[in-house]
């Protein structure tokens, strides 16, 4: 398959869902998000309202919405490293995706496990730049600190040069020329 996937990472805040939604009405790439998986579980598992998880609110006993899913998202990770990237990659096949744009990219396995699967397909790496440290220490904004992301985005100006440099992106220049999920 020729798909063409495009993993955003950074720290928390630092524009990455708000470059996917730009990359999805600007170039028509599709979003999916590990995190959108995450949060289904949690609230099925838990009997938890689905939008009260898009939230930094308070979950129980002092800990927030955040630290919920952090927790819950490590032990699934526990038994199987890529157990998120694997719904993710459900969900991109069933819908039959082209252009795919990950906003919530945190760990180096999403990365490798993407490259394996879609061996014949670019996967490309973006990073956002809008804090010089992390606002939280877990490994879910730490992992990624010595990864080497293909394009770096300084996200510490305004709004017209964080979208100018977000076009800059090679990968969204792309333009599929037929679906190739179409039987040849």
């Amino acid at each position: 398959m020729n798909i063409r996937i495009l993993l955003v990472g950074g720290y928390l805040q630092s524009g990455k869902d708000l470059a996917a939604d730009y990359i999805c009405k600007k170039y028509g790439f599709e979003r999916f998000a590990f995190a959108d998986c995450l949060k289904d579980e949690v609230s099925e598992f838990f009997g938890i309202n689905r939008q009260s998880l898009d939230t930094g609110s308070l979950y129980d006993n002092g800990e927030t919405v955040r630290d919920l899913l952090i927790r819950y998202g490590d032990e699934k990770r526990k038994d199987d490293q890529a157990y998120w990237i694997k719904k993710v990659i459900r969900k991109i096949e069933g819908k039959r995706s082209d252009q795919v744009v990950i906003p919530d990219f945190r760990y180096p396995e999403e990365y490798h496990f993407c490259k394996e699967h879609f061996s014949s397909g670019l996967i490309s790496t973006m990073k956002f730049y809008r804090y010089d440290y992390p606002k939280r220490t877990d490994p879910s904004e730490t992992s990624l600190e010595n990864f080497p992301f293909d394009y770096y985005i300084n996200n510490q100006k305004d709004i017209y040069n964080f979208y100018t440099d977000t076009n800059s992106f090679p990968l969204c220049n792309y333009q599929p020329s037929k679906n190739t999920w179409e039987k040849t």
